[in-house]
């Protein structure tokens, strides 16, 4: 790649310093691979040439990591909400509790929805009714 071939689009531009100098600059890609990123160092804002480049680097984009799905664990009706929650967070699974009056002793699992076993997409809550 040659200067000529730039499209003149500075990622970063600003006053200048004396001395060594640094910048950080985010750039967002969707795609993983490799990116060859090209800089040209210029004297000064109003003299664009370049005194020095292009410095040539590369840059890896590994791709996002893949999300867990939630496979509901058992959860029986009458189990104590601590260990019905411990089992959720084992299995990957946000749950949302919603207190309810029932016979069931208070604290205990009253009702559990989805059924055990069932698999879930990311984002999924499992909702647990608890007695008050």
């Amino acid at each position: 790649m040659s200067y000529s071939a730039d499209s003149g689009l500075a990622v970063v531009a600003g006053p200048g310093v004396d001395g060594a100098s640094g910048f950080v600059k985010s750039l967002r890609r969707d795609t993983p691979g490799a990116y060859l990123i090209c800089m040209w160092v210029a004297d000064s804002g109003s003299d664009p040439a370049p005194v020095a480049g292009p410095q040539p680097f590369i840059v890896t984009i590994g791709a996002q990591p893949a999300a867990r799905l939630c496979r509901v664990p058992r959860v029986t009706p009458g189990m104590r909400l601590a260990k019905a929650r411990a089992r959720l967070r084992v299995a990957n699974c946000p749950g949302r509790v919603r207190r309810v009056s029932t016979a069931r002793r208070r604290g205990n699992v009253d009702r559990f929805t989805p059924r055990s076993g069932t698999t879930l997409k990311p984002g999924a809550v499992v909702g647990i009714q608890i007695a008050r």
